[in-house]
């Protein structure tokens, strides 16, 4: 059942944001699978009915009525009231549920008709102030979500690459050709290359009540990105051993999860050096690159196959001067343990249905001996063994480029007890937590903790820095901030409204450590969803940490950065 939204606001004031109302739910598969939209500008042909009669008959036949409250009144009805007003009105007579949204934090400016129809409005129902456009936009998300968990509409039961989002005529079926083909040479996959498509995915378990499934849609739909929040790649080159603008590349990916690897890998190798002896050469057939093929596919492939795609965050995927870091969206897996990467262990999927889709052509491991390879691998090509940084919101791998001298000499990897002793980096369970800490320290025997500051390119946000020192077993220290920027500082490549809604924020946690956004929601009067963005951009540029465990968690609020820290 597809419900209908009724969109309610002064027309001319707000054309804007009914327009990107509208475009939302059409556009967004997930959104548009549950709801329809009914805007009178862009529904009603010309007739010689009454306009009152029109959208008081549509609002009949409608599901959920959503009011935006802006400035104007708007024109009287023959009742003397706004055609909002009257709406809004109707809609509580006939118990419509009621989402409102208010544009602006301040009443002063509003038509004091408007000001006494927020205050009407008020009583029962949680309005949510937004600034802009993608404000309301996240919020009214947000709201529909609610909506349908409370009303059990989403599919109780179902994991999120098991829900029933897609459509038969959605899919690329020249790329499930591919997959079968390849599957069958790599794997041995049991159906001929024209074997029916829905035979396929159902042997992929890619089918759920009969249409293609979210797990489908990643892997083979042919507008992938549209079935999550940000299931693409992010690769960024810099130039130097920190995070200093400009880049030197990047490229943000989008297509299916197949595609996606594929470029970013083809990314990481293009600028990757071409080695042998130590020395950079021409490219011939029997160079190798200077970190293995295999580690590099190991790494993205981990990020694309377990990330939480339920994040707004990307698998992002960085290439410093001296290292590579990819970075994951999501905790590592409930039943894995951080000590059980440098060993061979059973494998858990946080996404079974893709992760096995990726196994079949070979782009992963199921056995869990993907990590343990990268060791090996990284031993054997005397490089220092992989760094791995978990917390509860993201999982970041790094494996160090090799060093030369200034003569162009090969500068052997630190110390033979880190680059050869699995035993060194996370075997040794008595020294290391049994669960991934949501923020450091990490354990020694792993490496040092990557500490990353984000967004990165100009065009996402404030220019980032790399901390140091690192362990002495890993060699001279990187440099280290001697600086401490404030929140003007580290904020200020960040909108103005935003900025101020960060500020808000931060204030209300150093006020009360363990508020929720729930409480902060209420108390300063901002959707929740722009409450834990504001939260998240505090957390990239370091003026915000989580500490403790459950009851006990509270947030630490810093007034300077000293040891800035990213989830992505």
């Amino acid at each position: 059942m597809v419900r209908k939204i009724f969109i309610s606001s002064v027309q001319r004031e707000l054309s804007a944001e009914r327009k990107a109302i509208v475009d939302l739910v059409s556009d967004n598969p997930q959104l548009a699978r549950f709801f329809s939209t009914f805007a009178f500008e862009f529904d009603v042909p010309a007739s010689d009915k009454r306009t009152d009669e029109v959208y008081l008959a549509e609002l009949a036949v409608s599901d959920l009525y959503v009011g935006i409250i802006g400035n104007d009144y708007g024109g009287l009805t023959s009742d003397g009231v706004s055609a909002t007003e009257s709406e809004y009105d109707e809609a509580t007579r006939l118990g419509i549920p009621r989402f409102i949204f208010v544009k602006g934090s301040s009443d002063k400016m509003r038509d004091p008709r408007e000001r006494n129809f927020l205050r009407k409005v008020s009583p029962g129902l949680i309005r949510v102030r937004f600034e802009n456009t993608e404000e309301l936009l996240a919020a009214l998300t947000e709201s529909l979500d609610r909506y349908l968990a409370e009303n059990k509409v989403v599919y109780a039961g179902l994991t999120y690459e098991e829900e029933p989002v897609g459509k038969w005529e959605e899919l690329d079926e020249d790329k499930i050709r591919w997959f079968v083909r390849t599957a069958r040479e790599k794997r041995g996959f049991p159906f001929p290359v024209d074997a029916p498509v829905e035979k396929v995915l159902k042997h992929l378990k890619m089918v759920t009540d009969g249409v293609p499934n979210r797990a489908a849609m990643l892997c083979f739909g042919k507008d992938a990105h549209l079935y999550a929040t940000s299931p693409g790649v992010k690769c960024i080159l810099w130039y130097g051993k920190e995070r200093r603008k400009p880049a030197g590349s990047y490229k943000w990916f989008e297509g299916n999860l197949f595609e996606v690897s594929d470029k970013a890998i083809e990314f990481i190798k293009e600028k990757l050096d071409l080695r042998i002896g130590g020395h950079t050469l021409g490219a011939q057939s029997d160079d190798t690159f200077e970190i293995d093929e295999k580690v590099v596919a190991e790494m993205v492939n981990n990020g694309i196959a377990h990330r939480d795609y339920t994040s707004s965050a990307t698998v992002q995927v960085e290439l410093f001067r001296d290292r590579l870091t990819v970075f994951s969206p999501g905790p590592m897996h409930r039943d894995m343990r951080f000590e059980m990467l440098a060993e061979a262990h059973q494998s858990y999927a946080t996404n079974p249905i893709i992760a096995h889709a990726l196994f079949y052509v070979k782009y992963i491991e199921e056995i869990g001996s993907g990590t343990v390879d990268m060791f090996d691998l990284c031993k054997a090509m005397d490089l220092r063994p992989p760094v791995f940084d978990i917390d509860a919101r993201h999982f970041t791998v790094t494996v160090y480029r090799p060093e030369f001298d200034e003569h162009g000499n090969r500068i052997p990897a630190t110390g033979e007890e880190v680059g050869v002793k699995t035993a060194e980096v996370g075997v040794k369970t008595a020294e290391v937590s049994p669960k991934p800490q949501e923020v450091g320290p990490y354990p020694e025997q792993i490496g040092p903790k990557e500490t990353e500051v984000g967004p990165y390119p100009e065009q996402i946000g404030p220019k980032a820095t790399e901390v140091g020192p690192y362990p002495e077993q890993f060699g001279p220290k990187v440099t280290e901030v001697s600086t401490k920027p404030d929140f003007g500082t580290v904020m200020k490549n960040y909108r103005k409204d935003f900025r101020e809604t960060c500020a808000k924020v931060w204030e209300c946690i150093a006020g009360d450590s363990t508020v929720s956004r729930r409480g902060m929601s209420v108390s300063l009067r901002i959707a929740e969803s722009s409450i834990q963005s504001a939260m998240n951009a505090l957390q990239e540029v370091g003026l915000l940490k989580r500490e403790g465990y459950g009851k006990g968690r509270k947030w630490i609020v810093k007034s300077s950065v000293e040891e800035p820290e990213v989830v992505g």
